[in-house]
């Protein structure tokens, strides 16, 4: 049997850098860009639209997200850069 390459975002992330000052990573990069890329997926128009999917979707992101800290702010997302 052939091995599955590993295709999570998780993985296929993993080489980006952080683009955030230190002292503001409180959330990690990658919760950050899930969370926004799965509602850009959904047709989120901007910041408010990102942050309102994780509320709805909270129950489903921490099953497989950090997010020790809650969920990114609208702040985080601006600051990571990804809206």
């Amino acid at each position: 049997m052939i091995p599955r390459p590993d295709t999570t975002m998780v993985t296929r992330f993993s080489f980006l850098e952080d683009p955030r000052v230190d002292r503001t990573k409180l959330d990690p990069l990658i919760d950050i860009l899930v969370i926004a890329l799965s509602a850009t997926i959904r047709d989120a128009e901007g910041r408010t639209d990102v942050e309102l999917l994780g509320q709805s979707k909270r129950d489903r992101f921490v099953r497989f997200l950090d997010l020790s800290n809650g969920l990114p702010s609208r702040d985080a997302l601006l600051a990571a850069g990804v809206l």
